[in-house]
């Protein structure tokens, strides 16, 4: 895992694949990773995990487990990280 402060003052974390705690001061717990398709959320102890993605998202992460062809998922994948760069481009202010 990267940390880094940014210029805009917001706290940036890169490669985050093992599980890290956000906690509230009365002690709820949301754990948040990083997947090849998107982000992981968990909440509490629940071993429930619920993945943040859009429609897209989706269905790439669908057809990468259903496929064998490994030329296949890693282009699934480069699609996925095309997109997830393209849109944080997007997003960031001008």
């Amino acid at each position: 895992m990267k940390l880094s402060v940014r210029e805009d003052g917001l706290i940036e974390l890169e490669e985050v694949y093992n599980p890290i705690v956000l906690k509230t001061k009365e002690g709820k717990e949301f754990g948040v990773c990083m997947r090849d398709y998107g982000i992981e959320v968990t909440e509490g102890d629940n071993s429930e995990i619920f993945p943040v993605m859009d429609g897209f998202d989706s269905t790439l992460k669908l057809l990468r487990e259903s496929t064998q062809d490994e030329g296949l998922r890693q282009s699934l994948l480069i699609v996925q990280n095309y997109k997830m760069v393209y849109l944080n481009k997007m997003s960031k202010p001008k």
